[in-house]
């Protein structure tokens, strides 16, 4: 019988020493990885942090996710998160979530073995780190134990699906839209004017982010501890998805894909559902999607009759090639879905 992960559970109140300023950056100290969505972000706030996202973001990743509620965040904060990015490139990322309500306060701290989730009150501001009034609660366990697992796919899927990247443009016109408004605190925030065409409106799909089209194979089953370990890490057997090890990080929800599956001996299209990194490397590798068929589409037997058509359409040069994942024009997708449609 596989023991337990020890789960530690802790509150800080910003009273006396237990502040949320201090635990970042003793928690951050040895992280490879940090993720923070919070609704409001001031100067004074991200700079009593910055010099620990900086350091993390040298060594592993920085990851930001904010939004715009009330026109709380100030100009100069994104302007200083835009700076980061930019001398960071990929290493430190921000994200700006199109929900005009977004008003979360997370904080994922992810190590080598442990990894603490902070959820709570508090905002990336000198009150919200430091001043009496706020609550948080800690949870650290094993970086795969699916306390932390099931918190963290919550930011995964708005980081994906919910937001859109942090540009020079954005800032621009938040700023220009920023300095019109009166000093308020309730203020009705343009998000489309701000955020441009990406911009949705509040509870409908994320449809305007561009979807990638991808080619997969299918050529073998999983390793069993590979399996043990993503049914620790996901629901996707309980929701009825199938998983492929992918070998990149670059497929993610949304996307669609042709499926070559050589096991079954068919073509199909499928739609990316999720994704997950697994905390260490397995047998497969550390990227895994779950996906499932589209539903507007059947599947057909790869035939020599088959192969010659998809020579034909250019949607792939041969069977050799099909069992590689690659990226694919939305020209030769079209083409497979056309093939492919359900009559």
């Amino acid at each position: 019988m596989k023991p337990r992960s020890q789960i530690q559970i802790s509150l800080i109140t910003n009273t006396g020493p237990n502040c949320l300023l201090p635990h970042l950056r003793a928690a951050g100290s040895s992280c490879k990885q940090i993720d923070i969505a919070v609704a409001f972000i001031t100067a004074s706030g991200l700079e009593s942090i910055l010099h620990l996202l900086q350091r993390v973001s040298h060594r592993g990743r920085v990851r930001i996710l904010t939004g715009l509620y009330q026109g709380f965040t100030e100009p100069r904060a994104l302007a200083l998160l835009l700076r980061e990015q930019q001398e960071a490139s990929s290493r430190f990322s921000v994200r700006i979530c199109r929900d005009k309500r977004f008003h979360w306060k997370s904080y994922f701290l992810v190590g080598g073995r442990t990894a603490t989730a902070i959820v709570g009150s508090s905002n990336m501001t000198s009150e919200g780190l430091t001043e009496r009034g706020e609550l948080n609660l800690v949870v650290t366990a094993q970086r795969d134990a699916k306390p932390f697992v099931t918190v963290h796919s919550a930011f995964e899927k708005y980081w994906d699906k919910e937001s859109q990247p942090l540009t020079k443009e954005v800032v621009a016109r938040y700023r220009e839209w920023h300095d019109e408004q009166p000093a308020s605190t309730q203020r009705s925030i343009p998000l489309a004017r701000i955020l441009g065409k990406a911009a949705v409106m509040e509870g409908q799909a994320d449809s305007t982010q561009r979807r990638r089209c991808w080619r997969l194979s299918c050529v073998s089953h999983l390793d069993e501890a590979t399996v043990d370990l993503l049914d620790r890490l996901t629901d996707w057997d309980k929701q009825g998805y199938e998983t492929l090890s992918t070998f990149t990080s670059r497929i993610r929800a949304g996307d669609r894909a042709i499926m070559f599956d050589f096991q079954a001996a068919r073509m199909s299209l499928v739609e990316i559902m999720e994704r997950v990194e697994t905390p260490s490397r397995t047998p497969d590798g550390r990227y895994f999607i779950a996906y499932k068929p589209v539903r507007s589409s059947t599947w057909k037997r790869l035939t020599p009759s088959l192969w010659k058509l998809l020579r034909e359409k250019k949607i792939v040069k041969g069977q050799g090639a099909a069992r590689f994942i690659r990226s694919l024009p939305e020209k030769a997708y079209a083409a497979a879905e056309d093939l492919l449609r359900r009559k």
